[in-house]
């Protein structure tokens, strides 16, 4: 029996546009494309159907790219400090050093702060806010980051 529109929506069929650079298309035309092979997959015409149904995925992939991004960069501050605290130079651990520590520091700041965004995209995705410009964001800032922070 059903209880909401949940239980009265069918999927009837998948379409997607043909793979590789269409520089010759706009989104519109693209979407055009991938609704016509849905239908073709479904076995359907136009004329059958009352609606249709657009998605994407780019939140969730942009929210992957962005936790591994500030995963590698902590990975990379870590063993930075621990690098630091090991070695000598001149008797002393590079870790005593004014401009390592300002260097660490800078780092540890750019990594918090990307962790930072990172939860709060999560938390926001979870509450199903609207982050698509946000979640693009991070993912461009905090791959910078990790090659930033890379040796």
């Amino acid at each position: 029996m059903a209880t909401g529109i949940k239980d009265k929506v069918t999927i009837i069929g998948m379409g997607c546009t043909r793979f590789g650079e269409r520089w010759d298309m706009g989104a519109e035309e693209l979407m055009v494309e991938a609704f016509e092979e849905c239908l073709a997959d479904a076995g359907i015409e136009k004329k059958q159907i009352d609606a249709a149904w657009f998605g994407s995925c780019m939140e969730e992939v942009h929210v992957c790219k962005t936790a591994g991004a500030v995963y590698g960069a902590e990975q990379i501050l870590s063993w930075g400090l621990d690098h630091c605290r090991r070695t000598n130079r001149g008797g002393r651990p590079l870790s005593k050093s004014r401009a390592v520590q300002f260097e660490l520091v800078e780092m540890a700041a750019d990594v918090k702060v990307g962790r930072t965004f990172m939860d709060k995209l999560v938390a926001d995705h979870i509450e199903e806010k609207d982050i698509v410009v946000e979640t693009a964001m991070a993912k461009f800032w905090t791959t910078d980051l990790a090659n930033r922070t890379a040796p």
